[in-house]
């Protein structure tokens, strides 16, 4: 075994060779000539192929490949033979094709970082962050919590701020442009992220075109998706109602020791006297402990690799609690239930929320495990009656927050851009 000081020197030579490769590239990037026709996406700190960059990168990769030249790059070899395998460019960022197209790349387009494609040879490109959801809880700039990194780079000391700006540039870049949904979010993510609204692109969500469009997306599927899709099909032929439960993740007690107050067993049971089925996918970054569920006949636990927006049109309802994921369902016009069981100590520990909860979720709320087995059993007994009982709520709620309802979202951005690098 290698003795501790020797591997800790390896690692201290390890990450300033690092560093010094990183200020290379930054200043390569100031030299080397941009194109203003080559695109590169990523997504999530470069490990997943997923969201709007995902949805917009298909769109221009596959209808747009005369007037763009769309590329993926990824710290993950997977998300590359992934994204090859569907015959589009795809590169590590680390291998020379990708650090030459990160440093050629005229545009950059992700939905959390600049590091999601390349924060080191990004110098001189223009910077499209999609992001990832309407917000309903505070984000960027507008977070208070005092123990939150994003907060402490943006309001804390004067000597806290500059550390961050040294140590963590990534929780105060700037980008160019921000994709919005309607003029209350784009108004809403100007001022997370410090910008005018004129730099706030009023587009919609590209990866919300797949819920709505004739074409959904087979040919791009995994394996995987098709499999939790052909499942909802099957109940759907058969009769049974399939509701999909996607929670988000806490800023707070984010770790296994979390558990989701959920009866499975009787949930389970409940399901199956009243025609119901419920596939449950946590979110990415939630680390909440999940019980054993494969005894289970009637919940089903969808894999962290499946990419949930295909699956949404196969879906008859949605169970969530502060997740963005709820306002891209109001889409489809189907119910909705929430399930805020830690609504006071979410606002308080993990995020306050710019709106009043009540008046942004139209549908039945149920605070603990009894309320959601009476919420879902009214659900499953009276569908076509919930449906009807919330549609105005609904469509108020839609109205507000988008204001396309239609599978343009991806055209209309990519106008926008060629727009603005043609000027």
């Amino acid at each position: 075994m290698t003795p501790r000081p020797l591997r800790l020197a390896v690692k201290l030579i390890t990450r300033l060779g690092e560093r010094a490769f990183a200020a290379v590239l930054v200043v390569v990037s100031l030299i080397i000539p941009r194109s203003p026709r080559i695109w590169a996406f990523g997504s999530w700190y470069g490990q997943r192929f997923a969201d709007n960059p995902k949805y917009f990168f298909l769109h221009c990769a596959s209808q747009e490949q005369q007037r763009v030249h769309a590329v993926w790059l990824s710290m993950s070899s997977t998300v590359v033979r992934r994204i090859r395998a569907l015959g589009f460019p795809a590169y590590h960022r680390l291998s020379p094709k990708g650090l030459w197209y990160a440093l050629r790349a005229g545009v950059y387009i992700f939905d959390c970082r600049v590091m999601d494609v390349s924060s080191v040879a990004s110098s001189g490109a223009l910077k499209v962050n999609l992001w990832h959801g309407v917000p309903l809880k505070k984000i960027e700039r507008d977070i208070a919590q005092a123990n939150n990194a994003l907060a402490q780079a943006n309001h804390g000391s004067p000597l806290v701020r500059a550390a961050n700006k040294v140590l963590r540039p990534q929780l105060s870049e700037r980008y160019d442009y921000i994709l919005g949904t309607s003029r209350a979010t784009c108004e809403r993510l100007a001022g997370a992220f410090g910008v005018p609204t004129s730099q706030v692109i009023n587009g919609g969500y590209p990866r919300t075109d797949v819920l709505l469009s004739g074409d959904d997306g087979a040919r791009f599927r995994m394996p995987e998706e098709e499999r939790v899709i052909e499942q909802c099909r099957a109940y759907r032929r058969e009769g049974t109602r399939v509701l999909f439960y996607m929670p988000t993740f806490r800023d707070w007690r984010n770790n296994a020791d979390r558990v989701i107050p959920i009866d499975w067993k009787a949930l389970d049971a409940l399901l199956l006297a009243h025609g119901g089925a419920l596939f449950c996918k946590l979110h990415p970054n939630d680390q909440a402990r999940l019980p054993d569920l494969a005894g289970l006949s009637r919940v089903h636990l969808v894999p962290s690799t499946v990419d949930p927006y295909p699956v949404l049109r196969h879906t008859d309802a949605l169970i969530s609690d502060y997740s963005s994921i709820f306002f891209d369902y109001l889409l489809l016009d189907r119910p909705l239930v929430f399930y805020p069981y830690d609504l006071d100590d979410y606002r308080k520990y993990s995020r306050a929320l710019y709106d009043d909860y009540d008046s942004v979720t139209p549908g039945p709320k149920a605070y603990d495990v009894d309320g959601l087995q009476r919420t879902l059993t009214a659900l499953l007994s009276s569908y076509d009656q919930h449906a009807s009982r919330y549609a105005a709520e609904r469509a108020a709620v839609r109205n507000r927050f988008y204001e396309h309802v239609d599978d343009g979202a991806s055209s209309r951005l990519f106008d926008a851009l060629r727009d603005r690098t043609a000027a």
